[in-house]
């Protein structure tokens, strides 16, 4: 049974972001909980918002490798700054109530079982 705070997954992309953030130049404090995570680019981390202008961490809801330099700088736990759907008392509280599966095969009547045809479309002609 899984151990760790975050899924397997989740704790695999954790692991990626944490080493590549090693390797990453400069950590400076701007003000609050915001940082600038100086390498190629700079990006501006806001561990408040838990955003982060490169905006993986936005997207993935796991914090990128810019987020990962600035949470090691405040030797805070990077766990927390993951979303609560990673987690894995979120994955047993999801598949903790039982369901039903669904019958392999339903027979489909009236406007559903009808053919589908695409559309009569003709190509523009092209200009000379």
């Amino acid at each position: 049974m899984w151990t760790g705070v975050l899924v397997p997954k989740a704790q695999e992309v954790i692991a990626e972001q944490i080493e590549k953030s090693s390797f990453l130049h400069t950590v400076v404090w701007v003000a609050g909980k915001k940082y600038e995570i100086h390498e190629e680019m700079t990006h501006i981390v806001d561990l408040d918002a838990r955003s982060c202008t490169c905006r993986v961490w936005w997207n993935s809801g796991l914090p990128c490798t810019h987020a990962s330099a600035a949470i090691d700088h405040c030797h805070l736990q990077i766990t927390d700054f993951c979303e609560p759907y990673f987690t894995v008392q979120a994955y047993r509280t999801t598949y903790a109530t039982e369901f039903c599966p669904v019958p392999d095969s339903m027979p489909l009547t009236g406007e559903l079982n009808r053919t589908v045809y695409p559309p009569n479309t003709k190509r523009p002609r092209q200009a000379d």
